[in-house]
């Protein structure tokens, strides 16, 4: 009796375990608090490029998802002509402010070209490359009419472009990115970047053409990454040489002095590792990665302020003192809960050896009901038997002539109730006796009982898987071999063969049917002088169950009874 007190008394053990051991991480994550404050910087920091990084890429994706459309319909149409392009391509500058030129040229060196020039659109034309003429040029009026027709004076090949050079350079025909090349002794700043594609001819001899758009990268990227309110994490977008291409916040700003700071920190090396900017009450954390392209490398990066994630880092220290008083008193709980076992162990001894006592006195009831049971059951079919014999006896002793035939019939119907309470009790479940298999068996049970003089009748059962309580099923039992007894006497006299179908199927409203039918010759005039063909019992265990029996001669016997099926009584 002490193993199971001591399996009780020892299963505390892990319990103070863990508690002593969240209690302890708990105080050394307090310790720790100000790590957790970098380290959840880091990961903002992380998240702000990542997410930088997806935004930048969808604008700079959306152009070349442009510019392949584009190449699309240029090579489907295979045309050079203004009137045909200009109109789809001023749609485009219409919904893309970032496009400043929209290209299209071929490997003859002519091109046609849409510029965002003085607030208006101007078309530019070369025939032909270099030594072909001059290009010609003209602006876009209010109706998109021609206006203003100029010739430049200097010569123009397309071909010499380097957003033209690139694009037969790119081995996978993709659209690549160049950035603008400046006049050799312009020392001018530029924010444009062109991307380009090469377009194969869609019939064979015709020329290759490649369209480029012109792209103020500035624009584009403070279009989509607009301030907004103040926020804790800056976005940094900056050329391959270090130029801020997203405007910063002013200086005035902490937020502006740190990315300026930081920046400047960032050139001395430009690598990938996190740079800690000490502006500020509690500094700020600055991380700049390479973000390429088709052909140029931009770097993105973030800065992160480290102050403005005090008021969700003073919940957590919050929480975390309030985890650690739950965490003593629960450690009080526990010792507590030890004691309170201890008690409860002994008066659970004493209660399972009470009950240990009376589920042996249980069990020794059951097996002497189910011994009793089953004498009973023996008794009773040990009791029908001497009935059945007695009126065997009896009837032997008569003459042939109405009386032996009652005494007959009176012998058949003892096995009938016999039969029945045979096959019930050899069910393994009698809570709920289940009526397909129930009436099979009997319906075997009465084929063999007539094979001397009915072999070749065939029967079928279906019960459509209804259950019912054992005092039930006794009464349809003894209906279903009663009826089945006059098929086999009256139905099939002759051996002739035939068919007996049992059904027993639930009504609409709420009712059970068991029909008992064959196809023998149907119902004689006269039978034993009284016309009931012995139906009296039917009738009689019919109105026991509160129900309506019929039966009809049309294409052979019909009898249907009609009954509320009782539900089995659940244990």
């Amino acid at each position: 009796m002490s193993a199971p007190v001591r399996s009780h008394t020892w299963s505390f053990l892990p319990v103070a375990l863990v508690l002593v051991a969240a209690l302890g991480y708990t105080g050394w994550s307090l310790l720790r608090f100000d790590d957790r404050t970098e380290e959840l910087a880091r990961l903002g920091l992380e998240r702000t490029v990542r997410n930088l990084r997806s935004r930048v890429q969808g604008e700079f994706d959306r152009l070349t998802l442009d510019l392949r459309k584009e190449g699309a319909i240029v090579s489907a149409h295979d045309t050079m002509r203004p009137g045909e392009l200009v109109d789809r391509w001023q749609a485009l500058m219409t919904t893309e402010p970032a496009v400043t030129a929209v290209y299209l040229a071929n490997e003859r060196g002519a091109e046609v070209a849409l510029l965002r020039a003085d607030g208006g659109l101007r078309v530019r034309q070369q025939l032909e490359g270099r030594g072909h003429g001059f290009p010609v040029t003209w602006n876009l009026g209010p109706e998109e009419a021609p206006q203003h027709t100029r010739i430049d004076s200097a010569l123009y090949d397309p071909r010499m472009e380097s957003w033209f050079s690139r694009a037969l350079g790119e081995p996978q025909s993709a659209p690549i990115w160049t950035a603008t090349e400046r006049p050799a002794g312009d020392s001018a700043v530029t924010n444009d970047v062109l991307v380009s594609v090469l377009i194969r001819p869609s019939k064979k001899g015709r020329p290759f053409h490649v369209a480029g758009f012109r792209v103020d990268a500035e624009a584009l990227v403070n279009s989509t990454l607009s301030h907004g309110q103040k926020r804790p994490n800056q976005p940094l977008v900056l050329w391959p040489d270090g130029r801020p291409m997203l405007a910063l916040p002013a200086d005035s700003e902490a937020m502006g002095a740190a990315c300026r700071a930081g920046i400047a920190l960032w050139e001395q090396r430009m690598d990938r590792r996190i740079i800690r900017v000490d502006v500020g009450p509690s500094g700020h954390l600055l991380q700049v990665l390479p973000f390429t392209l088709n052909g140029i490398t931009l770097q993105l990066g973030a800065m992160v302020d480290m102050s403005q994630l005090e008021p969700w880092l003073g919940a957590e220290r919050r929480y975390l003192r309030i985890m650690c008083g739950l965490l003593v008193l629960l450690l009080g709980l526990l010792i507590f809960t030890f004691l309170r076992t201890r008690i409860d162990n002994r008066n659970l001894r004493a209660q399972t050896k009470r009950s240990r006592t009376q589920e042996r006195k249980l069990a020794k009831v059951i097996g002497e009901r189910n011994v009793l049971d089953r004498e009973v059951h023996h008794r009773v079919k040990n009791n029908l038997q001497v009935v059945s014999s007695l009126l065997n006896m009896q009837a032997q002793r008569l003459p042939e002539g109405p009386a032996r035939d009652e005494f007959i019939r009176g012998k058949q119907r003892i096995d009938i109730i016999a039969l029945v309470h045979n096959k019930l009790y050899a069910l393994p479940d009698l809570r709920g006796i289940a009526l397909d298999r129930f009436f099979v068996d009997l319906a075997v049970a009465m084929a063999r009982l007539y094979e001397r003089t009915d072999r070749t009748v065939s029967q079928e059962v279906h019960a459509s898987g209804l259950r019912c309580g054992p005092d039930q099923a006794i009464d349809l039992g003894i209906v279903l071999c009663e009826l089945m007894s006059n098929c086999y006497e009256h139905a099939f006299p002759l051996v002739t063969g035939g068919h007996i179908d049992v059904r027993v199927e639930p009504l609409p409203d709420g009712t059970v049917r068991m029909r008992v039918h064959d196809n023998g010759r149907g119902l004689p005039p006269v039978v034993d002088g009284t016309g009931r063909l012995g139906l009296d019992v039917v009738e009689a265990l019919a109105e026991k169950l509160d129900g309506r029996f019929t039966i009809s001669s049309e294409d052979g016997t019909t009898a249907d009874l009609v009954f509320k099926l009782e539900p089995p009584a659940e244990e």
